[in-house]
């Protein structure tokens, strides 16, 4: 028989069942599960702000998909953990996704429009170092190093 802690994992499940009608049942699994979970998730991002996301994410997704959880597929701490780790892995892929976006793809035309910039860019340049490059209508060109 599985344990988790000291409890059979069992206790558990029957817990996850419960908590769909009973919030003390459910008030007891978020506060076992929680500091779990977090320091699961800390581990991995070594930010509490980002650690905080992913764990609300994780709990909000538990919340919405408590009817699905089956005992006969996974023990609770399995289905749960499984949870945070797709969360955890989403996040990894936007944080992926956002490092990745093309300026062309940020300005639009319609900023273009207003103030009279016709182009930005980002340019890195040898160790490290970077400008900012934008050509404005009314001045020129201007260069800011960073």
């Amino acid at each position: 028989m599985e344990t988790i802690g000291l409890v059979p994992a069992s206790r558990w499940n029957n817990l996850a069942i419960e908590a769909l009608r009973d919030e003390a049942a459910f008030d007891e699994l978020y506060g076992h599960f929680f500091p779990i979970i977090y320091n699961v998730i800390y581990v991995r991002v070594k930010n509490r702000a980002i650690a905080d996301d992913i764990v609300g994410d994780t709990f909000m997704k538990m919340t919405q998909n408590l009817a699905a959880f089956d005992p006969e597929k996974a023990s609770f701490a399995t289905w749960l953990s499984r949870i945070a780790m797709r969360t955890l892995t989403d996040y990894y892929r936007w944080q992926s996704h956002r490092q990745n976006v093309e300026w062309d793809d940020v300005f639009s035309p319609a900023v273009e429009a207003k103030t009279g910039l016709r182009g930005i860019c980002w340019r890195k340049r040898a160790r490290r170092s970077s400008c900012w490059r934008w050509t404005s209508s009314l001045s020129g060109s201007s260069t800011l190093y960073i």
